[in-house]
């Protein structure tokens, strides 16, 4: 039996039951709507799932949805939810089952979130296949990022597992967390973990070792921890007939946006029977939204650029604390005024053989100006850490001494944008649809146009390279930065 916390009781400002248990199907699904509206693609969805013979709960934490938006779903609803935003879809889930009147008796269970343009196609092959299967946990996509694990935006249940003492242990112990990356650590990625040691059997319909097997038959290597829909969501459409499209990638001023996706009319209105309108009419309200209200990462990524080469002209000597995609950037621009570099995970950084990376507590070994603190969003704490090796905070550069930014926000859209330049398997992403389309490539020319936003040299391809060689990056003047990769120039 799922059980709430007196605080996730006190966070339910209402419930509604609209329609009496009809199927042995139940579906919750968590929404969130900044604008408090329920999207036409959500209904869409809705209707889907009610045809496909789903209960549905809905749990909705946008907390003044005007009735004329419920009128669009009430009818495919058993139950409609309010309650305040708090927990993500985790604590919404837990409050639609522990909620719902009957919990137990429904064989199968199905938890959803708003987060994807689903179905692409009709459901009832999806989960006809997948029951022939006898999974008694599966979702759409699996993932070996961070470990392996079954991507939470879908997860589907059998009733073994379902009322099992597993099963409601898990979901008793989840509470209320702020950090996302805790939830996915604490949540999504043990959930699927925990299932595994359970013995319980376990699937997923887009299996990414399948389209890393093929993609390796095409010659093209993807590294077995790369998020696989991001770099090929239209490969997984077209050749593995994947059911959804990931919402946030296509809303150009998302941090989760993906360039690649430009070309989604083109993938998904000839590979799906998906109405296009709907991604469309959603894109308008998300491009309105977020160009009021969300920061604009071109203006700034352009202000950091220009920061950091008058930091160069200045000759200040740094080292620097943080060697990710940020730190590698940082230290392209600044060159030589870089004494030394310090990580946390510096030996790991070291067994490449291409950099020397040191611990921080041989910093006092080298001269320098300043420690910059690449490891933008933890600043505070890499501040209160070398302040035990006597470095005040006036020896410390940070980015909030150039920019008002979100510092983590910023580090994700510069980690994705580096990625896009010399991530592996991104640029196969753009080899393979070259071969795919056998034409001048779409993906190509729009994010040529992209690229040319931030005054980036044009994009080119040559395909058929057999291996990538290792990236550097090296900035040529304020408006022109250079990557090159064997076999592909940026």
């Amino acid at each position: 039996m799922i059980k709430l916390s007196p605080s996730e009781k006190r966070h339910i400002i209402t419930q509604e039951t609209l329609h009496k248990k009809r199927n042995k199907k139940l579906c919750i699904v968590s929404h969130y709507d900044s604008k408090n509206m329920i999207q036409d693609y959500v209904s869409y969805m809705l209707k889907e799932l009610y045809r496909a013979g789903f209960d549905i709960v809905f749990v909705s934490t946008s907390q003044f949805i005007p009735r004329i938006q419920r009128v669009k779903i009430d009818k495919y609803l058993r139950t409609f939810i309010l309650k305040k935003n708090s927990g993500y879809d985790f604590i919404s889930w837990k409050v639609g089952m522990a909620m719902c009147e009957e919990f137990s008796s429904y064989d199968e269970l199905l938890l959803i979130n708003d987060s994807i343009f689903f179905p692409l196609t009709r459901p009832k092959k999806i989960f006809d296949f997948m029951r022939r299967e006898k999974y008694d946990f599966w979702g759409l996509l699996d993932s070996y990022n961070r470990k392996y694990h079954v991507q939470s935006f879908f997860w589907f249940f059998n009733k073994k597992i379902k009322n099992s003492v597993f099963f409601s242990s898990f979901w008793n112990q989840c509470e209320v967390l702020h950090d996302k990356t805790k939830i996915i650590n604490q949540y999504e990625t043990q959930f699927t973990n925990l299932v595994q040691e359970s013995g319980f059997r376990i699937g997923s319909y887009i299996q990414t070792q399948q389209v890393r097997e093929y993609m390796a038959s095409l010659g093209m290597y993807v590294p077995k921890d790369e998020i696989l829909f991001y770099a090929l969501w239209p490969v997984i459409i077209a050749r593995f007939h994947a059911p959804l499209v990931k919402r946030n990638m296509l809303c150009p001023y998302h941090q989760d946006f993906n360039p690649l996706t430009k070309i989604w009319r083109e993938v998904v209105g000839r590979h799906t029977d998906y109405n296009l309108e709907l991604i469309a009419h959603y894109l308008s309200e998300c491009g309105e939204l977020n160009s009021k209200n969300k920061q604009n990462w071109i203006v700034f990524f352009m202000e950091f650029i220009t920061q950091m080469l008058a930091l160069k002209d200045e000759n200040v000597k740094v080292v620097l604390y943080g060697y990710s995609y940020v730190g590698k950037l940082v230290h392209s621009i600044l060159g030589d005024n870089v004494v030394t570099l310090f990580d946390r995970n510096y030996e790991h950084l070291n067994s490449s053989g291409l950099v020397e990376v040191f611990s921080v507590n041989q910093i006092k070994d080298f001269e320098y100006d300043k420690v910059f603190i690449c490891s933008f969003g933890r600043e505070d704490e890499i501040v209160t850490l070398l302040k035990k090796y006597n470095i005040t905070r006036d020896k410390v550069i940070s980015i909030q001494d150039y920019m008002d930014v979100d510092s983590m926000a910023f580090s994700n859209f510069l980690t994705k944008l580096l990625k896009l330049f010399h991530g592996v398997s991104y640029l196969r992403a753009l080899e393979l649809e070259l071969q795919f389309y056998q034409t001048d490539s779409s993906i190509v020319k729009t994010i040529n146009g992209y690229l040319q936003l931030l005054h980036i040299l044009p994009l080119k391809v040559y395909p058929g390279a057999e291996s990538m060689g290792n990236t550097t990056i090296s900035l040529i003047d304020s408006k022109t930065l250079e990557v090159y990769d064997m076999g592909v120039l940026l």
